[in-house]
Formats: C-alpha cells, structure tokens, sequence
C-alpha cells in the first residue's frame, strides 16, 4: 500500500498526518475498496490495523423503539376472522363499486338501456299528461261571474239546462247536461260550500280567506246544534213511546182486574134467577 505522497507504507514506521488521513479513508471505503494489509505483533501498528466495527453490529442495527412491532395480541375475540356476508346487499354493492371506481361500461351501458326502455314505456302517459285539457270550474260551466248572487245562478242553469237538456238537443249532450247540474249544485249550495270550493279552486269570489273561515266555523257550530237538538228530540220520542207503552199496559191490566171481580159474583146471581124461572114455570102449570 502507497500513501498519498508516493511512500510505501511500512508497518511499525511514523508516517506522520497521513496516517490519520488513511483511517479517515479507511471509514469511509465500502467493503468492496477495503485495504488489506499484513498483520503485525507491534504496538504502533495494531492500533492502524484494527478493522473498525462491522455495520452488522447488534447495537449499531438495532431498531429504534417506535418502529417495533406491538407484541401480539393472544385474545380470541380479536384475532378471529371477520365473517363473510352473502347475498344480494353485498352482490349490489359490489356491483356499484365495478360501476363508479372500476368503470364498468359494461354496466353503464346496460343501464342507459334501461333507463330509455322506462322513458319509451313512461312516454304516452307523458304525452297524456301535457296534453290534457284544464278542467273549466262551475262558473265557466254556467258562464257566470265568481261575484254572481244565487238568483243569477239559478236563471243561467235553467237557460242551459233548457238548450242542452238530452231530450231536445239528444244524446250528445248529456256529459254538458251532467256538468251543468254539478255546477248548479255547489253554487247554489250553502255558503260554507261554495266558499271551501272557490279556495281550493283559487277563485276570488265573494268571500275572502277569513271570511271563509268564518262562514264554516258558523255552520259546524250550527250543525253541532242541530245535531244535538235531532238527538234529544230522539231521546225524548223514545222517552214517550216507552210512558205510552207503559200506560197502555197498566191501563190493560186494569180492564183485566176488572173483568175478573166482574166475573165473581155472576155465578149466584144466575143460580137465584135460574130458581125463580123454574119456580115460576112451576106455578104457571100448577094454574093449568
């Protein structure tokens, strides 16, 4: 071995800084450029030719703590196997997750037919749908304003009724017959009635939301009153047909009490007259 100044170097020989230099070179060579060198039995040179410590030294490859794996776990409940599920919510599930992160176009497309075979069959309904007339409300029917009192609607219903009645315009008309006395029938109904219709229909007619209110809070509360009249006038003919029934038995009882004292003393009264006929029958021939 040459030193960096051209010397050869002689084991047991001072070769001053470049020495060092040599160890300091020596560290850092991989194994594949380490410097062989023949061992001596000197003092100065035992100390250069000490190896220095293998990379595969216990303390040097030790891991640190945190990189350690957890000593493992011996309990039963933790280190069983979790369960495999079957069946149509994991076969559902596994199909969606082809579908939106394998990008199954195999799926998408089927899908896309199926979304347009439901389109094709939804389509003539659709079509139904939009294409479907309004239905005109009661007042268009008898061709009357919201605003139009009872008399109005009565004399526009006779007029139409009259010119669409079945048996002078035939047969033809008798769906518009049949709307014309619907009409007429909420319109010329009680107020509460015409009222809740013109709300649901959104017609501004002669009452108002609160009035409205106001007009079906009066009729419950009068029809709860004539509810619970009807029902004590009941109770009560009930009531009196019970006393009636009552009476008509006592007083036939009585009628039956009396025919009977009256049959008692009959059966003397005969006894004594039928003695006095043949007394007197006697005395009649006795003369003859």
């Amino acid at each position: 071995m040459r030193l960096r100044s051209g010397r050869k170097y002689e084991p047991g020989v001072s070769h001053g800084p470049e020495v060092e230099d040599i160890a300091f070179e020596y560290e850092l060579k991989p194994k594949s450029m380490s410097i062989t060198h023949t061992p001596t039995s000197s003092k100065k040179g035992s100390a250069l030719n000490k190896r220095p410590a293998s990379n595969k030294s216990p303390a040097l490859n030790k891991r640190p703590a945190c990189n350690k794996r957890p000593a493992s776990i011996k309990s039963p409940s933790l280190n069983k196997r979790p369960p495999t599920y079957t069946g149509l919510p994991l076969s559902a599930l596994r199909w969606l997750i082809d579908v939106v992160y394998h990008r199954t176009y195999v799926y998408m497309v089927l899908l896309g037919l199926i979304f347009m075979l439901i389109a094709i069959l939804s389509l003539p309904k659709l079509i139904q749908l939009y294409t479907q007339k309004t239905p005109a409300n009661h007042y268009h029917v008898l061709g009357v304003s919201p605003l139009a009192n009872k008399t109005t609607i009565r004399t526009a219903y006779r007029k139409l009724s009259f010119e669409n009645h079945p048996d002078k315009a035939g047969s033809a008309s008798q769906l518009d017959f049949a709307s014309i006395r619907e009409a007429y029938k909420i319109l010329s109904a009680e107020d509460h009635i015409r009222c809740n219709y013109d709300l649901r229909h959104n017609i501004h007619g002669l009452w108002s939301f609160a009035d409205c209110l106001e007009v079906t809070a009066r009729f419950e509360k009068e029809n709860r009153r004539r509810l619970a009249f009807e029902v004590e006038e009941v109770r009560r003919q009930r009531f009196e047909r019970q006393k009636r029934r009552k009476e008509r038995e006592e007083m036939a009882r009585k009628l039956e009490e009396e025919r009977k004292k009256a049959q008692l003393p009959s059966r003397p009264v005969a006894f004594f007259r039928g003695l006095a006929a043949g007394f007197s029958n006697t005395l009649q021939r006795s003369k003859d």
